[in-house]
């Protein structure tokens, strides 16, 4: 199994090898006939495509794939989401500050997909996965401390 994972930016294969089977695990992407995103176009979202005709294809053709952005996270300054400053992201932020907002975060909302938050800038120190929900304090994160500093979607295609 090959497994591709994206959390920042870089979320496109230009020239994707022609496959037999695949698993789309969390999010979207379109899948194109020809290398640079060119030809007929298929959405490939969450489920198995093991042959040409899952994809509605009209050959077996599927020579690249991009990302269909579908993660969103709001992090809240105040617990139970109360008045105050938030913010929402739907890519990763290595410093959260970058978005004028402060390392205390008392409360969050997954709106879409699964994210990691860490303690640390640059996605370092502690980790916590955040599925779709809602997290009232950091302790329902499994945090003992409010401080998040950086964020990032955890997205990913399984080539099997």
């Amino acid at each position: 199994n090959n497994i591709f994972t994206t959390g920042t930016i870089l979320s496109v294969f230009p020239s994707f090898p022609l496959f037999y089977c695949s698993s789309i695990v969390i999010s979207s992407w379109v899948g194109y006939e020809k290398e640079g995103f060119r030809g007929h176009q298929y959405l490939l979202e969450e489920g198995e495509y093991c042959d040409w005709t899952d994809w509605a294809g009209y050959n077996e053709d599927l020579l690249s794939l991009r990302l269909i952005r579908t993660v969103t996270i709001v992090l809240f300054e105040a617990m139970d989401f109360e008045d105050g400053p938030s913010v929402e992201l739907s890519e990763a932020l290595p410093d959260v500050e970058l978005a004028n907002y402060g390392i205390i975060t008392q409360s969050i909302h997954v709106l879409n997909g699964v994210w990691v938050a860490y303690e640390g800038k640059n996605f370092s120190g502690k980790q916590y996965i955040l599925e779709k929900g809602v997290y009232r304090n950091c302790e329902d994160w499994g945090a003992n401390s409010c401080q998040i500093s950086s964020v990032q979607p955890v997205l990913q295609v399984r080539i099997c």
